[in-house]
């Protein structure tokens, strides 16, 4: 099985992805499920491959 590329993400898109690690460290439970209940993918990974 090969891992297929990732898309290069733009900056905005990078500076979200950091907020919502920011929110999953300091344990904010709410917002989190607040943006997967808007769509938000539940695996989501940072470019070291740690989950959100």
């Amino acid at each position: 099985m090969t891992d297929s590329p990732r898309p290069e993400l733009d900056m905005e898109t990078q500076e979200f992805v950091h907020q919502l690690f920011d929110l999953a460290r300091q344990g904010n439970s709410q917002r989190l499920e607040q943006l997967l209940q808007q769509g938000l993918p539940p695996n989501l990974r940072n470019p070291r491959a740690t989950a959100c």
